[in-house]
Order: structure tokens, then C-alpha cells, then sequence
């Protein structure tokens, strides 16, 4: 996402959007990035299937792809609230 405005004088930042973020954490595999994904759900600030469907067109390795998509089945309430 690109962010230029008045405040970063003329420069341009790129920033990862929150689903983006998401996709990151899921890649990386770890227990305190499940948390921030579960979290970051939990809350609202992302909606699973908007991290699905990044996640299916990113780059990732086949298993890496399968924990991700898992860890999102698994979270995911019967009520499909998250």
C-alpha cells in the first residue's frame, strides 16, 4: 500500500496492508505469529477469507501453504464468525 502525503513530505512509503501482514505471519510458522494472525481475526481486523484467498497467490512452499491454510481451517468457528 502506498502512502505519500503531506506528512512524509513528497516521500513515498510502501506498507504492508493488514491482510498482507497476515500472510507474512503465517508464512513465518511461528507460535507468536499464530497468536497475532488468531488476534488479529478474533478482533475483526482482517477477515479469514480475504487472508485465503492472498494466501492462494502468493508464493509459498507446498507445505508451508498447508500449516498456513490449517491453521485457518482450525480457527475458523462453525458459525463462520471470523
Amino acid at each position: 500500500m502506498k502512502v505519500q502525503n503531506e506528512g512524509t513530505r513528497g516521500a513515498i512509503a510502501w506498507c504492508l496492508s493488514p491482510v498482507d501482514l497476515m500472510v507474512a505471519k503465517l508464512s513465518a510458522q511461528r507460535e507468536k505469529d499464530f497468536e497475532f494472525v488468531r488476534v488479529a481475526l478474533s478482533t475483526g481486523l482482517v477477515s479469514c477469507e480475504d487472508v485465503e484467498a492472498l494466501l492462494t497467490h502468493v508464493s509459498l512452499a507446498d507445505e508451508q501453504r498447508k500449516i498456513a491454510q490449517g491453521f485457518l481451517k482450525h480457527i475458523v468457528q462453525p458459525s463462520g464468525d471470523q
